[in-house]
């Protein structure tokens, strides 16, 4: 994959904020999820940083995870 379409592929940071707030939890316990601290997550939400596509896909399928188990 192509630095550029790797860029087009990773979700924009009003995504990444939906994406938590949709799932109920706050930048800590989104940040526990994927394995990375709570100040990267920050970043990703301010759009400072990209968030890698391969770990917003595991952070859908984590919360999808503990969605269906309510």
């Amino acid at each position: 994959m192509s630095a550029a379409s790797a860029r087009n592929s990773a979700p924009r940071s009003a995504k990444v904020c939906g994406a938590r707030i949709a799932a109920g939890l706050t930048v800590r316990a989104a940040a526990a999820i994927v394995r990375v601290t709570p100040r990267a997550w920050q970043h990703w939400e301010a759009g400072s940083r990209r968030m890698p596509a391969g770990l917003f896909m595991l952070f859908l399928i984590q919360t999808a995870r503990r969605i269906a188990r309510r």
